[in-house]
C-alpha cells in the first residue's frame, strides 16, 4: 500500500511547495498534523456515524468520495513522514516492531 512511487511523489511535491509552509520544524509539524486531523474528520463525515439517525444507510455513501478523502489522509500522512525525513525502509522497520507489540497486546489478553 505504501509504495516507493507514492513516497517519491510526496517528497518531490513537498520540495516544490516547501516555501508555502513555516520554516520552523515544530510549527511545520503542527500545521501538518492539523491538516491531517482535518482530512481524517472528512473521512469520518463520509460514513453515517450518528447512531440516533436510523434512516442513514452505509450503502448510500459514495465510494469515490470516501476514496478521495482517504487519499487526502494518506498524502498528509506522507507529508509528516517527509517532514521528519523518515524513509520507507525506516518506517517499515518501525511498523514491524510495533506490529509485534500490537499483536501481543491484542492476542494475548
Amino acid at each position: 500500500m505504501f509504495s516507493i512511487k507514492m513516497y517519491q511523489w510526496c517528497k518531490e511535491l513537498q520540495a516544490r511547495i516547501g516555501d508555502r509552509y513555516p520554516e520552523s520544524l515544530p510549527l511545520n509539524h503542527l500545521v501538518a498534523c492539523t491538516q491531517l486531523s482535518k482530512e481524517v474528520m472528512e473521512v469520518l463525515d463520509c460514513v453515517p456515524w450518528k447512531f440516533e439517525r436510523k434512516d442513514e444507510k452505509l450503502e448510500n455513501v459514495p465510494r469515490d468520495k470516501l476514496l478521495e478523502e482517504l487519499v487526502d489522509v494518506f498524502n498528509f500522512y506522507q507529508r509528516l513522514l517527509w517532514l521528519h525525513n523518515v524513509t520507507p525502509e525506516e518506517f517499515e522497520k518501525a511498523w514491524e516492531k510495533k506490529r509485534i507489540i500490537v499483536e501481543r497486546r491484542l492476542l494475548c489478553q
